[in-house]
């Protein structure tokens, strides 16, 4: 789980995994969750956050275009490659770092 020290520095955490195209779950108390990646969490720790790696069930929000549009569509692309055994699409409990 990701913890920053406050609103400004959560989204700038959340900026630069959003820039990564990172899935993320957003947690209720403001945290946020990640598939842990040592660099990530090196990248987190220089922006001011802090990392606890744990066990937990991630459920990554979804795209701003994966709901039904009433027909109209506007996806994203997928020129990037899923072989490295991530989905980011698909909700899994393989060990997250929020």
């Amino acid at each position: 789980d990701i913890r920053a020290a406050d609103g400004v520095g959560a989204m700038r955490i959340a900026w630069h995994l959003g820039n990564r195209h990172l899935p993320v779950q957003i947690l209720p108390d403001g945290g946020l969750r990640i598939l842990y990646d040592h660099v990530i969490a090196a990248m987190v720790g220089d922006l001011g956050g802090v990392t606890t790696r744990r066990r937990d069930i991630f459920a990554a929000e979804g795209g701003a275009y994966e709901g039904d549009a009433g027909g109209h569509h506007h996806g994203h692309s997928h020129a990037h490659r899923h072989d490295d055994g991530q989905d980011h699409h698909r909700q899994t409990g393989r060990e997250a770092e929020p």
